[in-house]
């Protein structure tokens, strides 16, 4: 009898037989003497691998391709090798998945075995495995991560394959350290990483041009900075302090000088570049050395974190970037705050939207404003913390930050009734105003103000404001509020209908009574839509939604391209990551 071509009685012959030999086997180990047992358990085993070996041959996973099977180990059992800048120690590269899969089977094995970049993840925690992922690795591309305090110095770990690094993360960086990235060259190398907390005086590969494309010195007290020629350097990461305030910032020009092909620039200066205060020192009267203008060519993207501001905006005056980069301006205002800066030099091309975000807390004032001109790849993130009376009075300000005229969008979180106001009669492009109101942070000024506010400024005839709006959003930012009076609904509608007596008609009223929709329900759906049904008449479509409805206002969403995932090529940056929320910080 067959099935499917196999012969089934053969092969019920084939099994009786072995049982067969399986029970005279046995048999003749009863006989043997006890002392002679071990040495017939090799013959067993012999038995078991080749039953093994034909099993694993007749399997699916048998039939697939060598070059497959290597391509789904390295998949499997390499690891990220973007190393997390913000932790205080960098995990070590585990070694036990490429181990397991060399020994499941004797195929496996030469399959891994002939696959050197499996092999090429290399720790400096164990030397035993380090040498043998060496020898392992044979011509591939080597990334090795140096803990600096451990198994000696740092320079005999890496001289031996200084010519085939392809990228090196220092964790810990010790006095060796430095010594060994200041005297030996790495032809390959594609990404260095420098951790620590030790001061770094230090140019690199001794002083040769070199073809690193990611470079990150991070934590790092900074004597100098290195004055190499980096003519493929595309992802640059500063988290340091420098430490020689009078050549600080000639030394970070001079850096970026030399790297011609900069596409990513993130700095990060915890300690103040320009001074550990925050206070003005004794520079020449830009406040940098002087330094001729660095052109920044191909820079797609910079996030700049914690600089005081004025020390920010002075170093951004000597960068010349053609490329309409992504510019992320994270900067802190202490108790000598400056004048009203004016940041229109740093969005190119006149803005056409923008969210701009106020909040107040006991210990803080916040000023945000994110801009985007009508090229969509460009756009300016220029957000201030700080103290004192000075930048709560910036965003009432902020039509001479920067030029409002060609806005036709406009989005505003905010508690202060006197700025939307302020900021109408500078804007006569605007199509789209959306709105965000709540309470004080004191909690004594009613969201009413703001709706009141907003529409006395929208009504007055002469001027007339805003000529080019066509839609309104108002949404109640905290817990919701089911009386329709936050919005002041009597203002709006005498508003909407001297509008549309004044031949600007507003075509979209969108009322968002709550961010959270766990408060919609009918009652107070119905409530809101006998409170607004006036509005109909003078406006042509009136929309009342929950958080949860399709027409629901997402104001404060930011547009994917700040989330500039190429950024984080080499290195994950929580600072970054993190401060980019679904919407803004409000």
């Amino acid at each position: 009898m067959s099935q499917a071509g196999i012969d089934v009685t053969d092969g019920e012959d084939d099994l009786r037989h072995c049982e067969e030999l399986a029970s005279q086997l046995i048999s003749v180990l009863d006989r043997m003497n006890s002392s002679k047992v071990p040495l017939a358990e090799s013959v067993v085993l012999r038995v078991v691998l080749h039953a093994r070996a034909l099993i694993n041959a007749s399997t699916p996973v048998a039939r697939l391709p060598p070059e497959l099977l290597a391509y789904i180990f390295i998949y499997a059992a390499l690891e990220d090798e973007r190393v997390k800048l913000h932790k205080d120690t960098f995990p070590r590269f585990e070694s036990p998945s490429r181990l397991a899969i060399s020994h499941v089977c004797h195929t496996w094995r030469e399959i891994a075995l002939a696959t050197p970049s499996l092999w090429a993840q290399i720790d400096n925690y164990w030397t035993t495995p380090r040498e043998e992922y060496i020898a392992r690795s044979r011509g591939a591309g080597i990334t090795l991560r140096v803990h600096g305090c451990y198994q000696g110095s740092t320079k005999s770990c890496i001289e031996p394959i200084s010519g085939r690094l392809r990228r090196l993360d220092i964790i810990d960086v010790r006095r060796h350290s430095i010594d060994a990235l200041r005297e030996l060259e790495m032809p390959a190398l594609e990404c260095l990483t420098a951790d620590g907390r030790k001061i770094w005086d230090a140019t690199l590969f001794r002083g040769q041009k070199t073809g690193l494309r990611a470079l990150a010195l991070h934590g790092l007290l900074v004597d100098r900075l290195p004055a190499n020629q980096f003519p493929k350097l595309t992802h640059l990461h500063l988290s340091l302090h420098l430490k020689l305030e009078e050549e600080s910032g000639s030394s970070l020009l001079s850096l970026l000088a030399n790297t011609p092909a900069l596409q990513y620039l993130y700095f990060d200066d915890t300690d103040g570049l320009y001074g550990r205060d925050g206070g003005v020192v004794s520079y020449p009267e830009s406040g940098i050395p002087v330094h001729d203008l660095v052109l920044l060519p191909s820079l797609r993207g910079l996030i700049m974190n914690n600089l005081h501001l004025t020390r920010a905006l002075v170093l951004l005056e000597h960068l010349s970037m053609p490329q309409k980069p992504l510019i992320r301006l994270v900067s802190v205002v202490r108790s000598s705050a400056p004048a009203i800066p004016n940041i229109r030099r740093l969005l190119p091309g006149n803005a056409t939207s923008m969210q701009l975000v106020t909040r107040t807390t006991p210990d803080h004032e916040r000023f945000q404003i994110v801009a985007h001109p009508a090229d969509g790849n460009a756009g300016l993130w220029f957000s201030v913390r700080g103290g004192g009376a000075t930048v709560h009075q910036w965003p009432r300000m902020v039509h001479t930050m920067l030029p409002l005229s060609t806005l036709r969008c406009l989005t505003i979180a905010a508690r202060d009734p006197a700025l939307v106001p302020n900021i109408l009669p500078h804007l006569p492009s605007l199509n789209t105003l959306r709105i965000m109101i709540g309470y004080d942070v004191s909690g004594d000024d009613q969201p009413a103000q703001l709706s009141e506010g907003l529409c006395t400024a929208l009504a007055q005839s002469s001027p007339l404001v805003c000529r080019s709006l066509r839609t309104l959003g108002l949404q109640f930012d905290d817990d919701a509020h089911d009386d329709p009076s936050v919005f002041s609904p009597l203002s709006l509608i005498d508003m909407a209908t001297t509008r549309a007596q004044l031949n600007c008609r507003l075509h979209r009223v969108v009322i968002q009574w709550s961010r959270y929709s766990w408060h919609d329900d009918a009652e107070t759906r119905q409530r809101f839509t006998d409170a607004f049904k006036p509005l109909a008449e003078v406006v042509d479509e009136v929309v009342l939604v929950g958080d949860e409805d399709a027409e629901s206002l997402d104001m404060m969403s930011v547009r994917p391209q700040w989330t500039m995932p190429d950024a984080e090529r080499y290195w994950s940056l929580r600072e970054f990551r993190e401060s980019l929320p679904d919407r803004l910080d409000i």
